[in-house]
């Protein structure tokens, strides 16, 4: 009955694993920022431009979100810190802050990124109205 049970119980390990080898990858993978700066670069036309404004704006949003959940991370680890007693903050209190400030670190260059795609989708929807504007 142990063997049988043992048996099982490997069976859910292995599926729990194909199915962590089998999730989807983040949207925003350095190959696809690769394909939208080919796409920025080679948009001739207007309409062209307006789609590559939307991908950034959309990457400007997912930015954003990410930003937002490293926040109210580091606000949960911050809470935690301060309500519970933690003897490492005594000897080795960069040992406590750490983890806080990397998540701090983390939304820091998300925003960052929000801005720096908001840019870019500002430029093109004004290379598109240039182009629209010229061909009036």
């Amino acid at each position: 009955m142990n063997l049988n049970r043992i048996a099982q119980m490997m069976l859910v390990v292995a599926a729990g694993t194909l199915c962590v080898v089998a999730a989807p990858v983040d949207t925003w993978s350095k190959l696809d920022n690769k394909e939208l700066v080919e796409r920025a670069k080679a948009a001739k036309s207007a309409d062209e431009h307006l789609a590559v404004a939307n991908q950034y704006e959309k990457r400007a949003i997912a930015f954003d979100a990410k930003a937002v959940e490293h926040e109210q991370e580091s606000d949960k680890m911050t809470k935690r810190k301060n309500q519970s007693y933690n003897p490492l903050s005594s000897k080795w209190p960069a040992m406590v802050q750490g983890p806080i400030d990397r998540e701090r670190g983390k939304a820091l260059q998300a925003r960052r990124a929000a801005r720096e795609s908001r840019e870019l989708m500002a430029f093109h929807r004004e290379q598109a109205a240039k182009l629209t504007s010229a061909a009036e």
